[in-house]
């Protein structure tokens, strides 16, 4: 079936096929192949096509929901929340995902979007999800670029850790950050509590004696809707800038800026 979205891409830039080939370094012939869906590009081919046209390459690799694919009202919600990831670098987003599809769609969208801009990531999930993130990532991205910018953490083993612990395991990374560099963090976690791993993180931080750089961070914190409650949800509400679910990212109404936890820097300032 013919990719019509990449030929209107195409004519758009008004650029011809060969014009698109050359600048990806491929032959016209197989470009032409890969406009008329008789050949599916590699990552790489992928990434230079959709970098000349300025679309997501995720497009060529549609993930398998169905829930999304069959409906064009969730499709445009999905590229409105990647359109907002990719204008975002600091911040709190709190996301209440419905549908696990779903969720690992837009985790893959996440980490994409963190990875165009050289943003490390941290990101915490169970082994399982982590598995089938990384093999959709492999299907677009070479692998030394995923392990370059991206530290996978089974959520089991974090949560396990004292703060401390986890606290030097941040620093033992050594990431070679500056004081204008960013970083996100995605953690999925199955209960809400006040005093968890991150806020006992910065408790310990406000403790030190030390200076800290200014690093931008963006942390995007998921639970499953149904677990936690209205009540619950109204509460944390007032401690996120951003709500998400699984086809949209609206600013917290209850939120405020003053005396709010903000997520400080996670790395030492080198003094030397």
């Amino acid at each position: 079936m013919k990719r019509e979205w990449l030929i209107q891409a195409r004519k758009s830039k008004k650029l011809t096929q060969e014009q698109v080939a050359a600048q990806s370094f491929i032959d016209r012939g197989y470009y032409s192949q890969i406009e008329n869906g008789k050949r599916n590009p590699g990552p790489s081919v992928a990434l230079n096509i959709a970098k000349i046209l300025e679309f997501d390459p995720m497009l060529f690799f549609p993930y398998k929901n169905t829930d999304t694919s069959n409906n064009p009202e969730n499709k445009q919600a999905q590229h409105s929340i990647i359109d907002f990831y990719k204008n975002i670098s600091k911040g709190n987003i709190l996301y209440l995902y419905n549908d696990k599809s779903n969720y690992l769609n837009n985790a893959v969208h996440f980490l994409l979007t963190r990875l165009e801009i050289d943003q490390y990531c941290f990101f915490i999930d169970h082994h399982q999800n982590i598995q089938s993130i990384l093999l959709e990532l492999e299907n677009i991205l070479p692998k030394s670029k995923i392990k370059q910018n991206i530290i996978f953490m089974d959520s089991k083993i974090m949560y396990d850790n004292t703060p401390i612990n986890t606290i030097n395991f941040f620093q033992s990374l050594q990431l070679p950050l500056t004081n204008d560099s960013s970083i996100c963090i995605w953690s999925s976690e199955e209960k809400y509590f006040h005093d968890d791993w991150l806020s006992l993180l910065k408790k310990y931080f406000q403790s030190v004696n030390t200076e800290y750089s200014s690093i931008q961070t963006l942390l995007v914190r998921s639970y499953d809707a149904f677990s936690i409650s209205a009540a619950l949800h109204i509460k944390i509400m007032r401690d996120y800038q951003y709500l998400m679910t699984d086809y949209e990212i609206v600013e917290s109404p209850l939120y405020s800026a003053s005396d709010k936890f903000m997520l400080p820097s996670l790395f030492l300032q080198d003094n030397s």
